[in-house]
């Protein structure tokens, strides 16, 4: 999300979040045919079986019975090897008998090894694509806070064929899950919302939605409303929003559940670390990875470590800026960690369908200006939403060229709209323009395309080969 706040399409802003990554990720668990994980498939609906995600780097232990009262005992463990960004111990049961019912896993977790922590998940699939989804990362559990007890749960809206479940281990370590319990709480209750809910989304979309007037309303919303029905299931409600949500093909706008809303407005993490570092003894080299939250002191805590570290450092022959690993989250932290290389906002600007145009703010101060030092910015197909903001950012600067691959094509903003049953909605309702009053709006490409193998060193010739001899790059 950029702008108030930004993303990408549901599901690569979940797979792409540390915060949400089993939510998309285990869709291939339960769907691929490869080796060691076809059979997660056709497990029992009375024993789950569990099944290590992805199995060449974790294994799985369990006794025990997840549906039955006293639970299963699920242990993940990592193997030798390379590391990942996290595992799982899958299982997965048919859902069909399941519509409109609520869900809850719960688990005793325990972690040995485990610093980065761990975590349980529920999720429900329509034809292999995640419909609910909650998980418990927002509490992880590793070996500084202890042993505690985690539960999750969702609704099941009525096109749902799997449910999946499981546990979830950051990078490396053991987790033990004991008590792990898969429960059924019945039919899910109608709610007094639902209406409001639903009204408030289509008005929301409606009024606000950059592609809005591409819609034919007249067909959509008695669509939406018949797909919502009469019941007052807050499910139906949600599955009619994100029906609304499709048509508006913009690839970008998606829908919250209250309890990831609520997490997203109380963190602030990048999903990856950040990284400024020294480039032999003339270059500098950042990653930047994207950033998760909206909390305004974990947000300037992010950006005020990554500005001082660049001001530190003022490398002779400028900086290679590489945003391959930026897929998203709040732009604001990322453009305020680069503002020594940014100048003065604005550095960019959205715009609006009506033809309105909004700056993109650059906040934060800096002790040296480098921003007319030589930049090569580094993008690809993992450059998303809010990473492509920041490579927009740079379009137009003095002394700066981008180098790699084209961007996911997310190069709009979206906006954080709060519905009555606490969920919100991520609506795209600008498009990105650079400093020059270039649009875009989609794709990114590179001013010259390199393989990801040699993007950066292509990038560093560059950077090498304009830089005078003796050159200073800083100006204190």
């Amino acid at each position: 999300m950029h702008g108030r706040t930004r993303d990408g399409e549901e599901c690569g802003w979940l797979a792409r979040s540390r915060e949400f990554a089993a939510g998309c990720l285990m869709v291939v668990a339960v769907t691929a045919t490869g080796a060691g994980i076809v059979e997660a498939q056709t497990a029992s609906t009375d024993v789950p079986t569990f099944k290590a995600f992805p199995w060449a780097a974790y294994a799985v232990q369990v006794t025990g019975n997840a549906r039955d009262a006293a639970g299963a005992t699920v242990r993940l463990t990592t193997k030798d090897g390379e590391e990942k960004p996290f595992g799982s111990a899958t299982a997965n049961v048919d859902g069909t008998s399941l519509h409109h019912h609520r869900l809850r896993l719960s688990a005793d977790l325990t972690t040995h090894g485990s610093i980065d922590g761990a975590a349980i998940w529920l999720r429900a699939d329509a034809a292999g694509k995640s419909r609910a989804f909650m998980n418990s990362e927002k509490d992880l559990v590793n070996d500084r806070a202890g042993p505690a007890h985690r539960q999750v749960e969702i609704d099941v809206p009525d096109d749902v064929d799997r449910i999946a479940f499981g546990v979830l281990l950051e990078k490396h370590g053991e987790v033990t899950a004991d008590r792990l319990i898969f429960q059924d709480l019945g039919e899910e209750p109608s709610s007094s919302l639902a209406e409001p809910t639903l009204d408030a989304a289509i008005d929301t979309i409606r009024k606000n939605a950059y592609h809005a007037r591409d819609i034919d309303w007249s067909s959509i919303e008695p669509q939406v409303r018949a797909r919502a029905g009469t019941a007052g299931r807050l499910s139906d409600v949600h599955a009619a929003i994100k029906v609304l949500l499709a048509s508006l093909n913009d690839h970008h706008s998606f829908w919250m559940d209250a309890d990831r809303a609520t997490a997203y407005r109380h963190s602030g993490q990048p999903p990856g670390a950040a990284t400024v570092e020294r480039r032999g003894d003339d270059l500098g080299y950042i990653a930047m990875p994207g950033f998760m939250g909206t909390d305004p002191t974990l947000s300037a805590n992010f950006a005020a470590t990554m500005s001082k570290a660049i001001v530190e450092l003022s490398p002779r022959c400028g900086w290679v800026v590489d945003l391959r690993g930026d897929s998203g989250g709040n732009m604001r932290p990322m453009l305020a960690g680069l503002r020594p290389l940014l100048g003065a906002s604005p550095a960019a600007s959205f715009e609006q369908a009506n033809g309105h145009v909004i700056p993109f703010p650059v906040i934060g101060t800096t002790t040296v200006d480098q921003s007319a030092v030589p930049v090569a910015v580094l993008t690809g197909p993992h450059t998303a939403s809010s990473g492509e903001a920041v490579a927009v950012a740079f379009r137009g600067r003095p002394n700066t060229r981008s180098f790699g691959a084209e961007t996911a094509g997310l190069s709009s903003g979206n906006s954080a709209f709060p519905l009555p049953d606490g969920s919100e909605i991520l609506l795209m309702t600008t498009i990105d323009r650079d400093r020059d009053g270039h649009r875009y709006g989609g794709v990114l490409e590179p001013d010259e395309a390199a393989e990801d193998a040699v993007a950066e060193t292509t990038a560093s010739t560059w950077l090498r080969r304009t830089c005078p001899a003796g050159a200073s790059n800083a100006s204190r």
